[in-house]
């Protein structure tokens, strides 16, 4: 229901576009997170005979697809409430039509089981891997204040997704905070790397 009622809101951004579906077939932009929205969207069936065609652009995290919308590349986007707020606050052309609750373990701080840490009080003086201004940047905030750390006790590396998690398997950081389904595919699917939970944001922030 969540799903249909957020796809509905963005119908209904559309409604001005009415009469050029009626005589050209318009093409939506929609940007989204690999792996997120989308997908559940074309499960649901939710995506069948729409009066439009859909461009679909992949991003690796919200922020790209905020910077795309911003740029005037996407005219809708699935992300994050936090990249959505930062560009919002900074004054961007773009507004939310719709909202949902993801599952609060689908945040996570990881280390690699030869990286020393077992506490979060061992983060101090280690690099770790976020995305910058992301869910895992605000996680990571969040530990080392509970910790009785700073910012300034460690060496944020900010890298996307994908460089984070090569980062974490060379040892080049300690520790990385990636979202689903990164956690999963570097620990349940992917048990090569023998990446192990450190920490879920529910033990960590309260939203």
């Amino acid at each position: 229901m969540r799903l249909a009622a957020l796809f509905a809101g963005v119908a209904l951004a559309l409604a001005s576009l009415q009469p050029l579906l009626a005589a050209d077939k318009v093409t939506l932009r929609l940007g989204d997170v690999k792996g997120d929205r989308f997908a559940a969207l074309k499960a649901s069936g939710e995506l069948n005979n729409l009066p439009y065609d859909l461009k679909l652009t992949a991003f690796d995290s919200g922020a790209p697809v905020q910077e795309a919308l911003n740029a005037g590349a996407l005219d809708v986007g699935f992300t994050g409430d936090l990249p959505f707020l930062f560009v919002y606050a900074a004054g961007a052309p773009v507004k939310a039509v719709g909202a949902w609750q993801n599952n609060p373990d689908s945040i996570a701080l990881l280390t690699r089981p030869d990286a020393g840490i077992h506490r979060l009080q061992d983060l101090k003086g280690k690099q770790i891997a976020v995305n910058r201004g992301g869910w895992g940047h605000y996680l990571l905030l969040g530990l080392l204040e509970r910790a009785g750390l700073t910012p300034q006790d460690v060496t944020l590396r900010f890298l996307g997704p994908v460089d984070g998690r090569a980062a974490l398997t060379s040892g080049a950081v300690a520790a990385w905070a990636p979202w689903e389904p990164y956690i999963a595919t570097s620990t349940a699917i992917d048990g090569t790397h023998g990446f192990r939970v450190l920490q879920l944001q529910p033990q960590a922030v309260t939203v």
